[in-house]
Formats: structure tokens, sequence, C-alpha cells
């Protein structure tokens, strides 16, 4: 069959795959290349770019959950408007335009407004990303069936979850961020199996895809908390040939490697601490210190860090629940304190989609900053880390610190930032300002190494 060729107001609905610009079909290239005006998705890799005619207009008329740069009748209307003034119009769609991508609804617009269009199908995160995935959809002996679901409205529809929870073949999640933690919940409820596997792709087919196989041989209670960002897909199936047998370990962010170190004013910034234990009774600490309005989500909480919170009840609050993805909106940073590496690494995702600091303990590569420890004297603090890699070592060079910074040299340090403050406001030549901060600094270097070598001596601390 011959390609429709473009023509004057014709629009083209083409599926573009389901992340890489290398699934885009020949189809789909050949009416993208001939295009004047181009409405694109925001699940698109950046490489299709390089795909788009320099001359062609670049319309973004992307949609995430609850960030819509337009709606769907102000989109059809732009295609229409286009195509009326004589365009050449792709409608570049994420995945298959058919398949939970409107395709249907901006064609049937067209239809109404006699515009001539054509859908060019594409390979749907469906089949891509369980492809990519190495999850075959149905198995011979395993699965016969696939049952695809959206999960934006699954839990506000009539729905025989009974009979979901019993269902034996591969069930496929779409849009299911938000809503993953109480599906899940939802199911084992009605009876599901807790050791299902089931994985968690993002970005598929993309350089930056990422999968995840929750650990499926130990049974989760119903309250589990499971919490993800998973803006591709979720797919369960009884058995997989390609499933591992142990937990695989999250895969990490970009790791750590050179880093900016800062003091953050937190008073009265929002700050969610996951989980409440004893490492998360060390986190609390230095957060209710900076003035953080801390909120602690945690089924189980310390007797610790209760009597923290009940120390601080303007300051902290308690949750005794699992969390939720709804628990991270709005917050400054995120810190979980648990021993779940799958938890962790789904939060650090949800975080980084809202553009939300994480910290997780143990988990450096997750991390996209790391809570040092600092020793303060007056107006001079000074932190130490380890990027979690050494929390015994920084303990102890924090102590050695504070050993070489006793606190009868306080006032001799506030007087220091006194004396800068005054010099300042008086001197405006910097030059002089300079020299008499360098002398004072100087002096009284000269005078606490002095007392410091006096009172080490004797404890045989310099012998």
């Amino acid at each position: 069959m011959s390609v429709q060729p473009l023509q004057r107001g014709f629009v083209h609905l083409v599926g573009a795959g389901p992340g890489h610009p290398d699934f885009l079909t020949l189809r789909g290239l050949r009416a993208l290349q001939a295009a004047e005006v181009i409405l694109y998705d925001a699940l698109l890799d950046e490489a299709f770019f390089e795909l788009f005619p320099a001359e062609a207009e670049a319309v973004f008329v992307g949609k995430r959950a609850g960030d819509h740069s337009l709606t769907q009748d102000e989109i059809s209307a732009l295609l229409i408007a286009e195509a009326r003034a004589g365009k050449k119009v792709v409608r570049l769609k994420g995945g298959d335009p058919f398949l939970f991508g409107r395709g249907g609804e901006e064609a049937l617009a067209l239809r109404d407004a006699n515009i001539p269009f054509e859908v060019v199908p594409g390979v749907s995160a469906l089949n891509g990303v369980a492809g990519a995935a190495g999850i075959p959809l149905t198995h011979r002996g395993l699965s016969r069936e696939v049952r695809i679901l959206e999960g934006h409205g699954l839990l506000h529809e009539a729905r025989d979850w009974d009979e979901q929870a019993r269902f034996r073949g591969t069930t496929v999640l779409f849009m299911a961020t938000g809503q993953l933690p109480a599906i899940a919940r939802k199911l084992l409820s009605h009876g599901a199996d807790p050791a299902l596997p089931i994985a968690l792709v993002e970005n598929g087919c993309t350089a930056q895809q990422r999968i995840h196989w929750p650990p499926s041989p130990t049974p989760r209670p119903v309250e589990c908390p499971w919490v993800a960002k998973v803006p591709e897909s979720s797919i369960s199936a009884p058995s997989s040939p390609s499933s591992p047998s142990s937990p695989r370990p999250f895969p990490s962010v970009k790791p750590m490697t050179s880093l900016l170190p800062i003091f953050l004013k937190l008073q009265g910034q929002p700050v969610l601490l996951v989980g409440a234990g004893s490492v998360a009774q060390a986190k609390l600490r230095p957060l209710i210190e900076a003035g953080a309005a801390i909120t602690v989500v945690a089924l189980s909480v310390s007797g610790a860090v209760a009597g923290l919170a009940a120390g601080h009840p303007g300051q902290v609050r308690v949750l005794r629940r699992p969390v939720e993805v709804a628990d991270l909106v709005g917050q400054r940073l995120v810190v979980s304190a648990t021993n779940d590496p799958w938890l962790n690494g789904v939060l650090a995702l949800a975080a980084k989609r809202l553009g939300i600091w994480f910290n997780a303990v143990d988990e450096a590569d997750s991390c996209a900053f790391y809570m040092a420890g600092s020793l303060r004297r007056g107006p001079v603090e000074i932190a130490v880390g380890s990027r979690g890699a050494f929390p015994g070592l920084v303990r102890a060079l924090r102590g050695a610190l504070d050993a070489l910074l006793p606190k009868e040299h306080l006032d001799d340090l506030e007087r220091l930032a006194d004396l800068r403050r005054r010099i300042r406001a008086d001197l405006p030549d910097l030059e002089a300002r300079g020299r008499i901060l360098r002398r004072a600094v100087e002096t009284l270097e000269r005078d606490y190494f002095q007392a410091l070598r006096e009172r080490l001596e004797p404890e045989g601390v310099l012998s």
C-alpha cells in the first residue's frame, strides 16, 4: 500500500512509539519529515527533535498528571485551525495514538470538522516496554491473556475486584503513578497473592529505562507501603521466565560525583521523613534543630521518635500509616530512613519527578543530597560527610573537631564576627577591611593554637 501523501490542510496522527526515535515507524518518519507544524507530547525522547524539519513549527502540547499545557479540546481545536490554514500537520503522540493516547478523540474532532487525516500506528508501551524489559506478555503454560487497565480512574469505577485478584493472565497498568499503592492494597484485600511477580518500568525503551522487580517470595501485609512513579507501565504476571530468582537491587539514580557543599535554610520549610526507627531518630534531631516543619510517616513509631514529636508539637507531626506518593507533594526535602531498598528506590523516582530533593539512608546513588554531620560554634559551622559511605568515620571526625574547637573559645568567635560586622558598616575601604580582619584572625589563631597545645600536651595527644 502506498503512503498517503501529505497534502495541504492534512493531519497525520502519528504514534511515536514508547520512547526512543528508533521505534518510530518509517511511515511516521516520512510524515514527520514533511510536516510544517508538529504538535508533540511530553513522553518523547529529546532525540526526536533531531528528526523535526528545521523549518517546521514545533508546539509542545504535552500532558502529565496535574500538569496540562493545553486541554484536550484546545489541542483538537489547534489541529483543526492549523489544517484549515492549509498546513501539513503532524500530531506526534507517545506510544500508539489509539491506546490511551486520546487519538480517537482527535480523530473524531477532525472528522466532524471535515479535516482530512490519517492515523499512523505506533509501537505501544504495552508491547514495547514489555519487550525491552524482557517480559513476555503471553507465555505458553503461564499466561494466555493480557488485561490492560488505566490507573487514573480504576479505583472509582465499578469493578469485580475479587475476579481481578484471581486473574491468572498478565495485567498491565498504564498511568497508575498516584494510585499504585491503593490499587495494590485493594487487590491484596480481595485475595490477590502477595507473592505475585510484578515489574515497575520507568522511561521504557529509552536510555534512561529503569526496571525494578519488587521481592516476591516474602508476602507483604495488606497495608504494605507500595508507592511508585511509573509513567510508562506497571506489569504483573503469574510468573515470568525472565524474573530473577532473587530480588534485584533498585537501579541507581545518577551517582553523586561532584557535590556543592551548602547550608540550607529550612526554618518553617516542609520536610517529609519516612520511617520512625533509630535511624529516623538520628535524622529527625538535626531537622528539628534546623527549624523544619516535619511530617513523619511510618506504620510503626519508636518511643524515641514519638518522644521527640511530643516535645515539638507545633513542629513535628506523625502519621502512623504507609507512605503515599501524595505525601511527597509540596515538600522541600524527603528523607527516607527505612531498610527497604525497593521503597527507597520508588520514593527516589517520585521525588525526582516532582522536583524534590531526596535522601535515603545507605542508598547513596539514589540521593540528590546527603545530610552531613555538623559542629556548631557560634557563627562557625563545620560539616563533615562521607556521602553515606562511612557514618562511623564521620562521627569520629566530628568528635575530633569538637576537641579542636572547645566551647570556651565561643566568645572569641563571637567577637570576631562582631568585629567583621562593625568594620563592614563603618569602613568603606575594602583593602583596609581586609588588613584589619587578617590581623584579628592571625591573633586569634596564634592565641587559640597556643591554648590548644597547652591543653593537649599534658594529655599526651601531641606526644
